[in-house]
């Protein structure tokens, strides 16, 4: 009996191949591209950082100069009360803040900028806004006493700073609104007379 060999087919051996993503050369090339993109976004990402710290600590220093003014003002008062407090107030202006409270010990709001003006003394807005500068002897109440000479001519105070000098004089910023020469004049002299005070003059002038 003749035996059936069964038939056979070579098939001819092939190479291993090595997936695409698998080789040395594709992830030398993505860690490549994943670096230069993590530096690209910090790159992008770090100045803005940086400019919003920056123009977070500037407003901030802007606010504790603002702070120190209104708190020397209000350090002279005798009591703190709603009118007295409330005339001290009236008198700095908002110096730019959209709203202002001060309260006492206990909490209780003595005064709101956002509330109604009862400011009797308030008159008609000034024709123009100026600036000056006051050099002074360095000494509590300064601030407060130049407030009060614009108080009683009745000029609009919009802004007020000081800052202490190393030679124990002070410098005092006024932005305010007066009607004309005259009226910017007569504040001028009655600034001068202020105790300490060594000169008046328009600011850049």
């Amino acid at each position: 009996m003749d035996h059936i060999r069964p038939r056979t087919k070579e098939v001819p051996a092939t190479k291993n191949k090595v997936p695409f993503f698998a080789s040395l050369q594709v992830k030398y090339a993505v860690s490549y591209l994943v670096i230069f993109a993590v530096v690209l976004v910090l790159m992008n990402t770090y100045p803005v950082l940086v400019s919003q710290d920056l123009l977070f600590a500037s407003k901030r220093d802007s606010l504790k100069s603002q702070t120190a003014v209104m708190a020397s003002a209000l350090m002279e008062l005798e009591s703190l009360s709603a009118d007295q407090v409330a005339r001290v107030m009236n008198m700095l202006d908002s110096m730019g803040l959209k709203r202002i409270l001060v309260t006492d010990p206990s909490g209780l709001i003595l005064y709101d900028s956002t509330a109604p003006s009862q400011d009797p003394d308030a008159g008609e807005d000034a024709h123009f806004r100026t600036s000056l500068d006051i050099s002074a002897k360095d000494r509590d109440g300064l601030t407060l006493d130049v407030a009060m000479v614009l108080s009683a001519q009745k000029v609009r105070l919009n802004n007020i700073s000081a800052r202490s000098q190393p030679d124990g004089y002070a410098m005092v910023n006024l932005e305010m609104s007066v009607k004309d020469k005259a009226e910017l004049s007569a504040v001028i002299n009655k600034l001068s007379a202020v105790p300490g005070v060594c000169l008046v003059r328009r600011a850049g002038g």
